[in-house]
């Protein structure tokens, strides 16, 4: 298989991913339009559609909610995680990440194939985004919308389950995890995926990368006319809401592994080099 085939593979699995978890329940999903900014106080509902709906298990609320505030537990996270893609059950492909972030808005993803020394690259440094895309030779770098830098976007997340917007079935994401074309971004900025309508069950507890983690189930909304056709278990860091495994499936049954994301290692709060941050364009 090519690199160009890696691309597509990974590339198809975002979208499918993507389009599943946030699409398929007809909410706005755009980085202009259906996340975190004010203009979302213009959009009308729905109304094709009925409002969204959200089963919780009682002792999911505090997990629930631990996703929508994880944001603001941390200050910086260093972390390391592997996604694996699988197609009818075998691995199509397994790519590799390595994550710096100082908030608010520097970051910085690297993401390569399993096998492939050459990375594709995303920086932020507050003021621009650098993107390196390998496979399709684009290099650029662009300026950063206004809303990864306005405080007031931020003030758009919901911090408690009353505040999402099941009638107007509106999601509302961080910026990065908008911005960053990659599952771990929003595994890190979880708040939209607390967003959805859906089954969410509390199932147990397990270590995940030496830290202590809840084992959430979520179950996609269905309907009278159409089963539910995405299920993803989550492990949730107890302290800081951050996803560090998840799985999604899907099939009959919703017993097929199509994705699997696990963080190796992860550290909050400590230093981070300035130079994480430096374009590779910058002398």
């Amino acid at each position: 298989m090519t690199k160009r085939d890696w691309f597509i593979g990974i590339t198809a699995g975002l979208v499918l991913a993507l389009a599943v978890i946030y699409l398929q329940l007809s909410r706005p999903f755009s980085p202009t339009s259906a996340a975190v900014f004010a203009q979302n106080d213009k959009q009308t509902p729905t109304i094709d559609h009925p409002p969204s709906v959200m089963i919780i298990q009682p002792e999911a609320r505090k997990v629930i909610e631990a996703m929508l505030n994880s944001h603001t537990q941390w200050a910086t996270l260093q972390a390391q995680a592997t996604t694996n893609w699988y197609i009818a059950g075998a691995k199509e492909s397994s790519w590799f990440s390595n994550v710096v972030i100082n908030q608010p808005a520097h970051a910085r993803f690297e993401t390569s194939l399993a096998g492939e020394n050459e990375a594709n690259l995303w920086i932020m440094n507050g003021r621009q985004k650098y993107e390196r895309d390998l496979v399709n030779a684009v290099e650029e770098e662009k300026i950063l919308p206004s809303f990864a830098t306005d405080p007031g976007a931020l003030a758009k997340l919901p911090d408690q389950i009353e505040q999402i917007a099941l009638t107007e079935r509106i999601i509302y994401r961080h910026p990065i995890g908008m911005l960053v074309p990659s599952p771990v971004a929003d595994y890190i900025y979880p708040v939209g995926l607390a967003q959805r309508g859906g089954q969410y069950s509390l199932i147990g507890e397990e270590q995940v990368a030496g830290r202590n983690t809840w084992i959430l189930e979520w179950v996609e909304e269905g309907s009278n006319d159409i089963p539910p056709s995405l299920k993803q278990h989550f492990w949730i860091d107890q302290e800081t809401g951050v996803i560090l495994k998840a799985h999604s499936y899907v099939g009959a049954n919703l017993k097929e592994l199509y994705e699997e994301t696990v963080f190796s290692w992860i550290t909050y709060n400590q230093p981070v080099t300035a130079k994480s941050f430096v374009f590779p364009t910058e002398k």
